[in-house]
């Protein structure tokens, strides 16, 4: 009797610490995903070994998901969508021709406080419109 009563102490316990990491990550994340929500986009300028061009970027909130719209304004006019995968520190979705796109977010960067690449060899640079 005294086990199966430890075993419910000992869940309970980890559904709280569990919760508690939860809370914390997100606490993490919100100034993170705030700036990347806040604006009516982003213009993303890249460059890699096929080339450059820009394209628009509208991150939105779906119920419990983060969506990019994705409009590549150059060289081609394409659009799409894509979930995006939110961390403690960075941003990583797939663009519509270049997959794997990770931006690191940098606070202290307000002009272009989203910057990374992608495995194909890419630069992102993101800058609200």
């Amino acid at each position: 009797m005294w086990v199966s009563r430890l075993g419910h102490l000992l869940c309970a316990s980890l559904l709280c610490v569990v919760q508690v990491a939860c809370d914390a990550a997100a606490a993490d994340q919100g100034p993170m995903l705030d700036t990347l929500l806040r604006t009516q986009g982003w213009t993303a300028d890249w460059a890699g070994p096929g080339g450059s061009g820009v394209t628009e970027i509208v991150f939105e909130r779906r119920s419990d998901k983060v969506v990019a719209k994705i409009h590549l304004l150059s060289p081609v006019d394409i659009r799409c969508e894509t979930l995006v995968t939110i961390e403690q520190r960075s941003v990583r979705f797939d663009g519509c021709r270049d997959p794997g796109v990770t931006l690191l977010f940098d606070p202290a960067n307000p002009q272009a406080p989203f910057q990374g690449g992608s495995p194909r060899g890419y630069a992102w640079k993101l800058r609200a419109k």
